[in-house]
C-alpha cells in the first residue's frame, strides 16, 4: 500500500471515529531533518503519529504490531519499520540514522512501552542518542484521549505538536551515557511541558503531577 493511500485511510478513520484534533500543526520544520517523540498509551497511535503530521513520518513500531492483519499492511504504508522491544536494535537504529541523514522525519515513543493513563513516563536514551549522532531538532508530541478509547468508547483524540528542539552541541558529562542521559532529561522535560499545556487546553487537569507532587490548579476549558 503505498503512502498517501495508507495516510488517508488513518485520517479518514481517525477523524470520522475519534475527531482527532491536531494542535499547533505548522510547528513542523517543513524541511530537514526532525525526530518527533511521542508518548504512549496505544496500539493505534503510530496510526495517529503518521496521519497528524504532513511530511511523511518513518517510525519505528514494535514488531508485534507488524503481525496484527490490516494494521501490519497500513503501518508499512505510514513508513514505520520493526524494532525488538526491549533490546538494543541496531539495525533499527541505524536505519533511522540514515533516513535522517538524507533529511527525513523519524517518530519514536521513547517510553519503549505503553502506559494506559496516557501520561508520560521516563523515557529510554535512546532517542537522544539518534538526535545527537544526526544532529537534528527533536519534536515533542503529546497524544492525549487515545489511553481512554475502546471498540465501545469514542473518545476525542488531540495530538499536540511541540515547538522543535536543538539538543545543546556540548552536553555536561563525561562519557556518552552521562551526555545521553543528560539530553534524555531535556527531552523528557519538553514532553513533560507540553503534556501539562495539554491538560490545560483540553480541560482535564489531574491531582498528581508527573512526579507525584500535587499540580497547580489549571483553567478548565469548554
Amino acid at each position: 500500500m503505498g503512502y498517501q493511500l495508507a495516510k488517508f485511510i488513518c485520517w479518514a478513520f481517525l477523524r470520522l471515529v475519534f475527531r482527532m484534533k491536531v494542535h499547533f500543526h505548522k510547528r513542523l520544520p517543513q524541511a530537514g531533518s526532525v525526530l518527533v517523540t511521542a508518548n504512549h498509551s496505544n496500539l493505534i497511535d503510530p496510526l495517529i503519529v503518521g496521519a497528524s503530521l504532513s511530511r511523511q513520518v518513518h517510525f519505528m513500531a514494535k514488531q508485534e504490531l507488524f503481525r496484527i492483519p490490516f494494521l501490519n499492511v497500513i503501518i508499512r504504508g505510514l513508513g514505520a519499520f520493526p524494532v525488538r522491544r526491549g533490546a538494543a536494535d541496531r539495525a533499527a537504529f541505524e536505519s533511522s540514522f540514515k533516513i535522517l541523514s538524507d533529511g527525513g522525519v523519524i517518530g519514536m515513543f521513547p517510553e519503549g512501552t505503553r502506559h494506559r493513563d496516557g501520561r508520560v513516563h521516563e523515557i529510554r536514551s535512546g532517542a537522544a542518542a539518534l538526535a545527537i549522532r544526526a544532529g537534528c531538532p527533536v519534536l515533542p508530541m503529546i497524544i492525549v484521549g487515545a489511553n481512554d478509547i475502546s471498540i465501545l468508547k469514542w473518545r476525542k483524540i488531540h495530538v499536540f505538536i511541540g515547538q522543535p528542539m536543538l539538543l545543546p552541541e556540548s552536553l555536561p558529562g563525561e562519557s556518552d551515557k552521562e551526555r545521553h542521559k543528560f539530553a534524555t532529561r531535556l527531552i523528557k522535560d519538553a514532553m513533560e511541558s507540553l503534556w501539562e499545556e495539554a491538560q490545560q487546553i483540553v480541560g482535564q487537569p489531574s491531582s498528581k503531577s508527573l512526579n507525584g507532587r500535587p499540580e497547580r490548579s489549571s483553567t478548565i476549558r469548554g
